[in-house]
């Protein structure tokens, strides 16, 4: 860390062959004393300024315009870091490096060419391969969305989301209106829908939608995700907040589910322009980057916790012992961390289940903390250049540009919000599946009428989930109550309702 120069001439600091600067900023009378380096990284600086002269002249990485660069990194100066000169990142420990060839960079600087969009076959060979599809009698193609299997309400919502995927398209203002219809089905709890076309079909359907009309459908999706956050967030078992909930979240599956069309249709005009306007590939990835940077992004929010939860565990145990560590005996000394744990897990997606009945993965995260290398901060590498520097001359791509790029990050970002969402409301509905049991267990009055709730709701609904009959040992139907809170959570939604009115007012 070299803060000032005065550090360098009264030999306070002095700069090793092995060593990565890291300063506010660097000037020409600074390179008497930059012999052998490995890197620089600075606050301050532009394409042509000292770091980066410097560095191309001794070959080493270097990353410029790093927001606040002596304040981030002072707590790791003097340990082992590897800089990514090409990706603008700075890892903490020894990263192998990979070997690129001459001609993979000299690729960036070619102009950009439109996207190649998969044929039918090669979509379906894809996803066969994954085993996200499979082919019917008819010789029709199924995929499915999502690949988790999925309980109760949940998956009667999902299902349901389908159906209104066009009136997403339309209320951005869509001309003619755009009407997808789909044929979907569920097997073994999980929703199959049938192919509609090839992506280059539905692209030409979406392109329908003029640059002002997809702004109007990107707002609108942020809006709805940050209401369905809202609503998950302040749940509680009534009808009106139960019916508040289903309606926002077979919305934002309904965005999901158009998130991939709707996202290569917004490429396939950026792109277009950019290759009839010849730009560079590198110009190109750079302008993403700007946009990325003042994008929030779940995935670098999940980096970030990630980080400070490792740096609190390693406070305290090595990683033999996090290896050897059991969830019980970490809430029992440490409650602090737990609980730090807890919030984590709860936050991002860590696994492929998108299922509420899924337990919270605390192994899988704790597996995570210790296997994954710590990217010290992307989020603050910030250059001199903003997104607005970028297609002056054509704002029209620059807009095109800033969609498909945030359409993306969106895209991601929703795995995580929808899930975390789906955590505030099931730890509700398990505390109602705890009520239920404990009036079960104490008061038998209450229990048998209860009972015949039951039996009523199962009388009114069809396909249960929630079993109230069961055989004795000589075949003879008996009654039952839920057996665990967890229950409550393979129910239907009308099921989910009726119970919030009954159970309450009986409770």
């Amino acid at each position: 860390m070299i803060t000032r120069f005065s550090q360098l001439e009264s030999r306070e600091k002095s700069i090793e062959p092995e060593d990565i600067i890291v300063a506010h900023r660097t000037e020409n009378s600074w390179s008497q004393f930059f012999t052998t380096f490995k890197g620089i990284v600075s606050m301050e600086g532009n394409p042509t300024a000292h770091p980066m002269l410097i560095a191309r002249e001794h070959g080493v990485p270097c990353v410029i315009g790093v927001k606040d660069a002596v304040d981030v990194f002072s707590p790791y100066d003097g340990q082992i870091v590897t800089i990514d000169g090409f990706r603008k990142k700075v890892y903490l420990g020894a990263v192998p490096a990979v070997e690129v060839p001459l001609s993979r960079i000299s690729e960036l600087f070619e102009a950009v060419t439109p996207e190649i969009l998969p044929t039918m076959s090669e979509l379906v060979a894809e996803a066969t391969k994954k085993g996200k599809m499979f082919t019917d009698e008819a010789g029709k193609a199924w995929f499915v969305k999502p690949d988790s299997i999925m309980s109760g309400s949940l998956l009667e919502l999902q299902l349901a989301s389908f159906a209104i995927r066009d009136g997403l398209l339309n209320r951005a203002g869509a001309t003619p209106p755009i009407s997808i219809v789909g044929e979907q089905q569920v097997i073994g709890g999980k929703v199959y829908e049938k192919l509609l076309g090839s992506l280059q079909e539905q692209v030409n359907v979406l392109n329908r939608l003029t640059l002002e009309q997809f702004e109007t459908y990107s707002h609108q999706e942020e809006v709805t995700i940050r209401n369905y956050l809202s609503i998950c967030q302040h749940f509680t078992p009534t009808v009106d907040q139960w019916h508040a909930f289903c309606n926002s979240y077979r919305e934002v599956c309904a965005y999901m589910w158009l998130s991939f069309s709707t996202r290569t249709s917004k490429l396939d005009h950026m792109f277009r322009i950019a290759h009839e306007l010849e730009i560079p590939k590198i110009y190109f990835s750079e302008c993403e980057a700007q946009i990325q940077a003042g994008t929030f992004e779940e995935d670098v929010a999940f980096k970030k916790d990630m980080n400070k939860l490792r740096e609190k565990l390693f406070g305290f145990y090595t990683k033999e012992e996090l290896r050897a560590i059991s969830i019980d005996s970490l809430r029992a000394s440490h409650p602090d961390l737990y609980n730090d744990l807890i919030y984590v897990a709860r936050q991002y997606k860590f696994t492929p289940s998108s299922d509420w009945k899924v337990e919270i993965p605390f192994s899988v995260v704790l597996e995570r903390l210790l296997n994954t290398a710590t990217l010290l901060d992307r989020g603050a590498v910030e250059t001199a250049m903003t997104s607005s520097d970028f297609f002056v001359d054509n704002p029209e791509l620059l807009r095109w540009t800033m969609l498909g790029t945030k359409s993306k990050i969106q895209q991601n970002n929703s795995h995580h919000q929808i899930l975390r969402g789906q955590w505030f409301v099931r730890e509700k509905l398990l505390n109602l599946g705890q009520t239920i049991i404990s009036i079960l267990r104490g008061q038998w009055f209450v229990r048998e009428k209860l009972l015949n709730l039951g039996q009523t709701i199962i009388s009114r609904t069809s396909g249960s989930k929630i079993d109230f009959e069961a055989l004795d040992d000589k075949g003879h139907k008996i009654r039952k109550p839920f057996l665990s809170p967890t229950d409550i959570l393979d129910a239907s939604v009308e099921q989910v309702e009726m119970f919030i009115v009954q159970f309450s007012s009986l409770s």
